[in-house]
């Protein structure tokens, strides 16, 4: 997607594109499961007072295949997730405190909101 982004030449310079495949599209449980699967010793907890998710859609991805056929995913779920885990082992990844890293997308939003640069909808404050 990246790299069909990049090379774009006509358009709307802005278009907004769900990038991704009909066929791969997940709930969170679904992706919990599967790293599970791969790493059995994997724990999955589930907060039983979080808000219900009645979002009954699944993101359609059809621009994206009309848009760039060739650069559709072809992975699977099951060896990305392969390669990761593989790809942590490779550089001795053992940080039990990753999830207060600055590096986790969530943290960093909340950090920004906090700090009055976005606001609520993740706009820029200016």
């Amino acid at each position: 997607a990246i790299d069909w982004a990049s090379d774009r030449r006509s358009g709307d310079p802005f278009l907004v594109v769900n990038a991704g495949s009909d066929v791969w599209n997940y709930q969170v449980i679904d992706l919990a499961n599967a790293v599970r699967k791969c790493l059995p010793q994997t724990e999955i907890r589930v907060n039983p007072n979080a808000q219900p998710d009645n979002r009954s859609y699944k993101v359609s991805f059809g621009m994206f295949a009309s848009l760039a056929p060739e650069h559709t995913p072809r992975c699977t779920l099951e060896g990305t997730i392969n390669d990761l885990v593989k790809g942590l082992q490779a550089i001795g990844f053992r940080d039990k405190d990753f999830r207060n890293s600055n590096l986790v997308r969530l943290r960093t939003l909340n950090d920004l909101i906090s700090a009055g640069r976005l606001d609520a909808q993740l706009k820029l404050v200016r």
